[in-house]
This record gives C-alpha cells, structure tokens and sequence, in this order.
C-alpha cells in the first residue's frame, strides 16, 4: 500500500478526481472540499495519506478549559495503524472561524506521531513552524488565537468538511487544486485509471503541438 500512495502523490487531484469519475465511485459532484478550503502552503505540493476525523470546539466558553482531549487526540494519531495520517478537522464552534482550530504545537507533535498535514472547514495559525516542518495545511482562513479552548467533540465519526465527506482509513489526496477523499478499498483502482487518464491526456497534448493538428483527429478522444 506505501507503494500506491507513494505512486498516487506522482498526481495533482484533478486527475485523481478524473479517474473517480470514470469509475463512477460516485456522483461527479460530491467527494471533494468546496471553494471554502484554501491551500495554505502551496510549495510543498501533493499530500496523500488516511484520514483521522475530529470535530474541534474553539468557541467552548463554558467548557473546562483543558489540552486533555487534544493529547488524547494526538495519541489517537500515534495509534493509527496506516500512516501517513492526514487530520481532518471540522469546525463545530457556534460561530466557525472565529478562532484557530490548529496551530504550531499540534502541527509539531501531530508529525512526530505520524501526520503530513491539516485539512479543515476551520482557522490555522502559526504558519511559520507549520512552514518549517512542512506539514501542509488546508484550510479556510487564518487567525491569530486559538480563542477560549481547543474543545475536541469527536474523533474517528464520519464528517463533512467543506462538502466532503470522510471517514477514519479514507484516502485524502490534496494540492493546491483542492482535496478529495476516497475509500482506501479504491486506492489501486484509482491509480491505474488516473495512470490511463495521464496517458490520454498526454496523447492530447501531443495532438495540440502537433503540426498534423485537427479538430477531427482530436474528435475521437472527445466522442
């Protein structure tokens, strides 16, 4: 399995989200972050790996304010038996973004314990030591303060952040097109037809630069 995901990272996600369409794992629309989700550090580009849901309370004024659930949730990464491990975190304040989800610290530990990185409907801060270890954020905006607590309501459930559905295990691949998740089941499938798609497309591409071009030998791929 490190080898297919090693092989899927060779992709940028719209190809991989070319392949899950002609596979019909799904309906074309679902499956993916919405515009709402940014790309926080484009440079380090692709990021593949399994998805470990939580939902994270930043707005918890009443709650006991307390890093246990947040250490728990770290020893949760740790305990995750496929890695590279991939967070993703839904905002479920009463008000999102208002706060950080995520910072430096847990973006430190998270990658020591076996994560590559963030998506989230939610806010990040400390963009410098999350740079400096390269552990990719995804995310929809960013904010100074972690606000009264970091209040982790759930780990490991099915969530939808953005308009993407995940569960714990699911493949998340994501660049700066986007994310999008699919089920570790269809992780070889996926890289055989998104090898396919790159190779029709290439065949495209040479047909455009050729100077033998026409609409109606490009018709056929078309048809």
């Amino acid at each position: 399995m490190e080898e297919i995901l090693n092989k899927l990272k060779e992709f940028d996600s719209p190809t991989i989200a070319n392949a899950i369409e002609h596979l019909k794992i799904r309906e074309r629309i679902e499956g993916y972050t919405n515009q709402e989700v940014k790309c926080i550090f484009p440079e380090f580009g692709v990021l593949v790996g399994y998805a470990l849901t939580v939902e994270i309370d930043s707005m918890a004024k009443d709650a006991k304010i307390s890093t246990q659930g947040l250490v728990d949730f770290v020893e949760e990464v740790e305990k995750m038996k496929d890695k590279p491990v991939v967070v993703v975190a839904k905002d479920v304040s009463k008000v999102r973004m208002i706060a950080a989800l995520w910072g430096g610290l847990m973006s430190m530990v998270c990658k020591r314990c076996g994560a590559e990185g963030l998506v989230t409907d939610g806010a990040v801060r400390d963009l410098a030591d999350a740079r400096k270890i390269k552990f990719h954020y995804f995310a929809s905006g960013i904010v100074v303060s972690h606000g009264y607590s970091t209040f982790v309501k759930s780990v490991g459930k099915e969530i939808n952040v953005a308009g993407m559905k995940v569960r714990k295990g699911d493949i998340i691949h994501a660049d700066e097109n986007g994310v999008i998740s699919f089920p570790k089941d269809k992780a070889e499938e996926v890289l055989k037809f998104a090898e396919k798609v790159r190779s029709i497309e290439g065949e495209i591409v040479a047909l455009s630069q050729s100077k033998d071009f026409s609409f109606d030998k490009l018709r056929k791929y078309w048809g």
